[in-house]
């Protein structure tokens, strides 16, 4: 091709085996981390504007910043590229242009098996707060499902998380603070995961099991917490000591689409002890319900069904629903619940 001059290759994760003995060497490698060549990575403010001002396309620059801005490449706040040109092609419509373009699949897993601990600061992002996380640039594919920081640095690499400040940390990695950096994340974020846990059966079915807790229908929530259960939990890849931390992230990571109207918290002090899992209305509504929920991990020969009435009592001697208060809702629902492996035992009292 006479007019082909240059081609850039890109990919989400560096090239982690060049070296003295390895087919590619000798390679400069620039990250967001680092501050040359920062405003290259993205379109600047600057280039927005003339973008839309040579197609001669009309926009509103505070909706188009909080769509696709957000990025930050040291002093270099940027625009995702993909997304804004195709903004312009549609006449300075916002929409998720980018998210739309590739495959999820490969965070959708990295996710789905990652810890209690993962799905707890997931819930904080979806709720556009920052997080605390080690950021490893060097991570190989290969070692994506054993290491600890996998999650977030391929987050970040592929462009789903920003960071806002970091540090050295140990051993290589660096300590981030880190942050959904647009709507057009934030939105897939919430679909995603909302997606991944309404499978098959759509997610209009998931809706209606976010909507039988906070209406409390607890009999149809329960049987579809089980149906859930069954297709996004596997027990037997944790030990019997870590089963109850298992069952609470699977949960945390069930209730997620929440975020947007309810606060949901978990493993807080309130009363004489740490419920186990929190939520409560952020708006004033005519309906305020509050969730306050005691989870169990059954052994071998246990009453799945005396434990989750041991959970429901739990609640009011340790007087979990102190926290509540400071909400002023109108009913609580509380929520003793029981497992043992994929079967489940709830005892609940609404008041």
């Amino acid at each position: 091709n006479k007019w082909f001059k240059q081609a850039i290759i890109t990919g989400i994760t560096r090239v982690a085996k060049e070296g003295l003995f390895s087919g590619v060497n000798n390679l400069e490698i620039y990250t967001f981390m680092q501050s040359k060549y920062s405003d290259c990575f993205g379109f600047i403010e600057t280039e927005v504007k003339e973008l839309f001002n040579k197609a001669q396309v009309s926009y509103d620059a505070d909706i188009v910043r909080s769509w696709y801005n957000g990025y930050q490449c040291d002093d270099a706040i940027l625009y995702n590229p993909w997304s804004i040109l195709k903004c312009i092609k549609e006449n300075g419509k916002p929409g998720p242009y980018w998210i739309n373009t590739s495959s999820n699949e490969l965070i959708k897993k990295l996710v789905l098996r990652s810890t209690f601990e993962v799905r707890d600061k997931l819930k904080q992002l979806l709720q556009n707060q920052e997080i605390e996380e080690i950021i490893d640039e060097h991570i190989e594919l290969n070692n994506i499902f054993t290491s600890s920081a996998a999650v977030w640095s391929m987050l970040f690499m592929a462009g789903y998380l920003k960071v806002i400040s970091y540090e050295d940390g140990v051993f290589g990695g660096k300590k981030c603070v880190l942050k959904v950096p647009n709507m057009e994340i934030l939105g897939m974020f919430k679909r995603m995961v909302t997606e991944w846990l309404s499978e098959t059966r759509g997610i209009s079915w998931y809706e209606s099991f976010l909507n039988d807790l906070i209406s409390a229908n607890i009999t149809e929530f329960t049987e579809k917490l089980r149906t859930l259960l069954e297709q996004t939990a596997s027990y037997h890849d944790v030990g019997i000591k870590t089963q109850e931390s298992f069952y609470h992230g699977v949960l945390l990571g069930l209730i997620v689409g929440l975020g947007d109207q309810y606060v949901i918290k978990s493993n807080r002090e309130s009363g004489r002890g740490r419920y186990d899992l929190l939520i409560a209305p952020k708006q004033a509504t005519t309906n305020r319900v509050g969730i306050v929920m005691e989870l169990k991990a059954a052994k071998d020969g246990d009453d799945i069904s005396a434990m989750a009435k041991q959970a429901l009592e739990q609640i009011d001697t340790q007087q979990y629903i102190t926290e509540l208060q400071d909400f002023a809702v109108d009913r609580t629902i509380k929520l003793g619940i029981a497992f043992a492996g994929k079967e489940l035992e709830c005892s609940y009292n609404i008041s």
